[in-house]
């Protein structure tokens, strides 16, 4: 069903607000531009767990404003293919680093993995099933005769199993077909498939600003509580490498800060960075909403408020540990140790005023309200 009219999230334009204050010694289109202070720069290889959708605006934003090169660091972004797959090429080597959901890195560390979480970046996992607004689907029971498309190599697909556990769906009533990530969302749209696995800061921002009105189930209603993405390299390259890692932390909370207190300026920054995703008519609209769902999803978590970006609730994460082995760990896995597992020195450098917080939350309030009625 294709929407007429207005776009459903036009975010507030009056955040325009500091983020983490630095001395500037250039300027682009009024954005602030740093340079290192250092004679070298040490390379660094990262990847995305997805396309370079906005909501990853501040892994761009880290890079166009300096925060990593005034710290020694040069660094390569690479788009992903899906969590589980980006943070098996994290292990392997491919990658240095990477951004990935941590259910997914939990899940591979209890499969016998080794891998390090260095820092919170997207609170809330707004993963589910996504619909088309006049879907005659309209609660989790009307899935069952139905085609769903997921992309398997993605955390959200293995979540799905326990949605249908806590929902009563019968998974046998359920046609699963396997979608790649560049065609999985349009596939809905064509009505190909009656629903899909995915994540709200994907689904969202691609539907509305290509005019299709979507819903969601998403899973955080139905009891199961996740956070998103955070850093992660492989514990030998901590090891061996610490301050760089601090370095690419620090750099990634200071893009943080940035994207959630001047998110029209990060969405400049975006639109130039990733020319691929710029290329269209609805680009502005899709990337504004993408940066406004990664605003919601880092205050949907009041201790960050107190404690500043990249802190955790360590209660939180072990009840993420205790789905994953219920759920999806094979028999018998050991248990991940949240202490081996999370480092947390590098998080609370940075932090939002109250008043910063007020106006994220007012530009973000669209989301906020999609976000609390999808159940």
């Amino acid at each position: 069903m294709k929407k007429s009219g207005q776009r459903r999230f036009a975010p507030s334009r009056r955040l325009a607000l500091k983020g983490a204050g630095a001395v500037a010694i250039g300027s682009f289109s009024g954005l602030t531009v740093f340079s290192s202070s250092a004679q070298t720069q040490t390379k660094l290889r990262m990847t995305l767990p997805w396309l370079p959708d906005s909501a990853y605006s501040y892994v761009y934003v880290a890079k166009n404003q300096g925060f990593w090169s005034k710290r020694g660091l040069q660094v390569e972004i690479s788009r992903g293919n899906g969590s589980l797959t980006a943070a098996q090429a994290v292990h392997s080597g491919q990658f240095d680093a990477g951004i990935v959901p941590i259910a997914a890195s939990l899940l591979l560390v209890a499969r016998g993995l080794d891998l390090l979480s260095l820092g919170m970046m997207d609170y809330n996992a707004t993963m589910g099933v996504g619909l088309l607004d006049d879907s005659p689907i309209r609660a989790p029971k009307d899935l069952e005769g139905k085609t769903i498309g997921q992309t398997v190599s993605s955390s959200d697909a293995a979540f799905f199993p326990v949605f249908c556990d806590l929902t009563k769906v019968d998974r046998a009533k359920i046609n699963l077909v396997s979608l790649d990530a560049n065609v999985r969302t349009r596939t809905l749209w064509e009505r190909k498939v009656d629903a899909i696995t995915g994540f709200l800061n994907s689904i969202l921002p691609a539907s509305d600003a290509a005019g299709f009105k979507t819903r969601y189930f998403l899973y955080n209603n139905f009891g199961i509580k996740l956070y998103q993405d955070s850093a992660i390299v492989r514990p030998d390259f901590f090891r061996d490498n610490p301050r760089v890692c601090e370095a690419f932390v620090e750099g990634l909370h200071e893009g943080v800060l940035f994207h959630v207190t001047r998110p029209e300026d990060t969405l400049k920054i975006y639109l130039q960075e990733v020319k691929e995703m710029a290329m269209s008519a609805t680009a502005e609209d899709f990337a504004r909403i993408g940066i406004a769902v990664f605003i919601y999803s880092v205050l949907s978590e009041p201790g960050v408020a107190e404690h500043g970006l990249g802190w955790i609730d360590n209660d939180k994460v072990e009840g993420m540990i205790d789905l994953i082995l219920k759920y999806q760990a094979p028999p018998n896995a050991a248990r991940p140790v949240r202490e081996k597992v999370f480092h947390t020195d590098f998080a609370g450098r940075y932090r939002l005023t109250p008043a910063q917080w007020r106006a994220a939350q007012d530009y973000a309030k669209g989301i906020a309200a999609v976000a609390s009625s999808s159940s």
